[in-house]
């Protein structure tokens, strides 16, 4: 019970710092009102103080003094591809200071949890937990946020193609979708808008979409565009093929998904059964279950029991993940 407090205590300060963090940066302007703003086109508005409590505060600086000395130890390749998976997420955070933010949420619940416990490794368990839960919060955002943008894209297609038949460009038509589709579309194709207006080419903005989104059906509008404008043509008329082509490759992968679900969720099952029933017979039988907590072997059967649970998990997911 300790170390489920532990653990969640340092997850209320990873979120607490994160979120507090999001909504700093969510105030700032874009880089299109900054730049006129320097400009003189327009005057800077007002900024209103941001209040925040000294513990938070004290949260945020320490993440700013260590997230350089993070950097420094990391490739610029892995922070580069750290920072492109929380855009993926839509987390206005570098990678530096996520990283920052774990090591010090992991500090301080391996601090909490040795205070209470008295032992090493609980306290290194409840790290240990702090880290997993921060890359299982990213990765399950970054899968809702791509799932959500491929149920998107068919009718995006769609309305593009409709908008250039109606007489606007492919800048104009991007443009409406970006004020007028959900997020993650409209905020993707909105950045891609904040690029062309800083003076980035269309083909370099819509490369650095696909990078963001990380979607090989997006690949196809990208490269039918990318074609379109060497060599002319109708792209209303492609779009509305992609468009068909999508839709039918969105279909026969909720076929597969629901085909696969069986062996899907028999792996959660399979996965959290041996932790219940160890649970439930140390509620009922203790005299039984306190050796395997208490001895060295009993140590090390829980330890073979965890790894081969995970293995036995990875391969039926890995058996009913079928790339399309």
């Amino acid at each position: 019970m300790i170390i489920i407090i532990s653990i969640l205590a340092g997850v209320m300060i990873f979120f607490l710092i994160l979120l507090v963090i999001a909504y700093m940066r969510k105030g700032r302007g874009s880089v299109t009102s900054r730049m006129r703003t320097l400009s003189g086109e327009e005057a800077a508005p007002a900024r209103q103080p941001q209040k925040e409590s000294k513990l938070v505060g004290g949260m945020l600086n320490l993440v700013k003094k260590l997230a350089p000395k993070i950097e420094k130890t990391q490739s610029a390749s892995r922070m580069e591809e750290l920072d492109l998976k929380l855009q993926r997420a839509n987390l206005p955070i570098l990678g530096s200071e996520f990283l920052a933010l774990i090591a010090i949420s992991s500090a301080i619940t391996f601090g909490y949890a040795a205070l209470l416990t008295l032992e090493i490794l609980p306290a290194l368990i409840a790290a240990a937990a702090i880290v997993l839960s921060a890359i299982l919060y990213v990765n399950i955002r970054v899968a809702t946020r791509k799932k959500r943008f491929l149920n998107q894209l068919s009718d995006t297609l769609s309305m593009t193609a409709n908008a250039m038949r109606a007489g606007f460009s492919f800048t104009q038509a991007i443009e409406l979708i970006s004020r007028e589709m959900d997020d993650p579309m409209g905020t993707e194709f909105g950045r891609v808008i904040k690029d062309l207006q800083i003076g980035i080419s269309l083909e370099n903005a819509l490369e650095g979409m696909a990078k963001r989104v990380d979607s090989r059906d997006f690949d196809l509008l990208v490269t039918a565009v990318l074609i379109q404008r060497q060599v002319g043509g109708s792209l209303a008329d492609i779009l509305d093929s992609i468009s068909g082509t999508i839709s039918d490759r969105i279909r026969l992968r909720r076929e597969v998904m629901t085909l696969t679900a069986q062996g899907r969720y028999s792996g959660y099952v399979l996965s959290c059964l041996p932790a219940a029933i160890g649970i439930a017979l140390w509620h009922n039988a203790p005299d039984i279950f306190n050796p395997i907590l208490t001895t060295f072997w009993g140590h090390v059967a829980i330890g073979i029991a965890v790894v081969l649970v995970l293995v036995g998990y990875f391969v039926m997911q890995w058996i009913v993940d079928i790339k399309l």
